[in-house]
């Protein structure tokens, strides 16, 4: 159960992930100091927000593939393992590695947003 429960923790951040990489493409994602990729460069001006945004775009759209895809194998396994062994730690450690993943996938998009951002700051002097 507490592997599900950490599942569900994937889920939300597959969605968040999702509705940042919408709003970025729709150019919706505004600088408003809640949502969004938040570092020194990104927040720095609209210019650096929207460069750092559309240049972490490739790993976000990872991270919500990843979330996703790691989300059904811990529910598939959670259900194989429930019809047969009953209690087993492997869905909370299936789901646990996951979100490392997920959680490096996250600083990876913040790397790239941020160096696109600098990037912008530099260009404009």
């Amino acid at each position: 159960m507490e592997g599900l429960l950490l599942g569900v923790t994937l889920l939300l951040l597959a969605v968040v992930f999702q509705t940042m990489n919408r709003q970025v493409q729709a150019g919706d994602l505004s600088n408003n100091g809640v949502f969004g990729i938040r570092t020194k460069a990104t927040r720095s001006s609209d210019a650096a927000w929207e460069a750092g945004h559309l240049a972490a775009v490739p790993v976000i759209r990872v991270g919500y593939w990843l979330a996703y895809s790691w989300f059904a194998m811990v529910v598939v396994l959670a259900i194989v393992l429930q019809a047969t062994v009953k209690q087993s730690p492997l869905p909370f450690l299936l789901a646990a590695v996951g979100l490392v993943l997920v959680l490096g996938v996250l600083v990876r998009a913040a790397v790239t947003a941020n160096r696109a951002a600098k990037q912008v700051r530099s260009e404009a002097g």
